[in-house]
């Protein structure tokens, strides 16, 4: 018996030893088990899996956050690298993505940016900023009833939004449908 345990449990009473013997007869077999499962198919395992989800997906987030910041600072290709690093942690998220499609369209490459805005929106078609800048390469290529229709989408779960509204406006001033305009106004 070790000394510290002994000189503890030399002080009780032959009552109190046998209350401490069946608390730790009840609770050491309580404890045996910790951190594992009863259930079929190992339920820590499943655990463990859930917590390395949240974790890579946790760490996707944070590049999409400082992808974002990077954008916002005019710095296209450290967004893009960081959205290409995101989309290496998770392939299916449509932000990344997003970012990718934005960071490309200001670096003057509209092929790639249209390309990431696609998967953006094959992943989630109502997803705002991938609509909003899939609707400005359509427009860039002469596309205006298709951007006017994408705005148009858009308006339907984002009502009153500038940057759809002006997309419209935009697009009907170019196929110089003023009537139609006026209607958006």
């Amino acid at each position: 018996m070790p000394r510290r345990f002994r000189s503890l449990v030399s002080g009780f009473s032959p009552a109190g030893h046998l209350a401490l013997a069946l608390a730790l007869g009840v609770a050491l077999p309580a404890c045996k088990g910790k951190g594992k499962s009863n259930t079929p198919g190992g339920g820590s395992v499943a655990v463990e899996a859930q917590i390395a989800a949240k974790k890579k997906e946790a760490k996707a987030q944070g590049l999409i956050d400082l992808a974002n910041a990077d954008l916002q600072s005019g710095r296209y290709i450290s967004a893009s690298k960081r959205a290409d690093q995101a989309l290496a942690e998770n392939p299916d998220n449509a932000d990344a993505h997003a970012i990718l499609g934005a960071a490309r369209w200001r670096a003057g490459d509209y092929a790639g940016s249209t390309e990431a805005f696609t998967k953006a929106l094959e992943i989630d078609e109502k997803h705002f900023g991938a609509s909003i800048g899939m609707a400005r390469n359509l427009q860039t290529v002469g596309q205006h009833q298709e951007a006017i229709d994408l705005a148009a989408k858009v308006l339907e779960v984002e009502k009153g939004q500038i940057s759809p509204l002006t997309i419209q406006l935009f697009s009907l001033y170019a196929l110089a449908q003023a009537d139609e305009a006026i209607k958006v106004v």
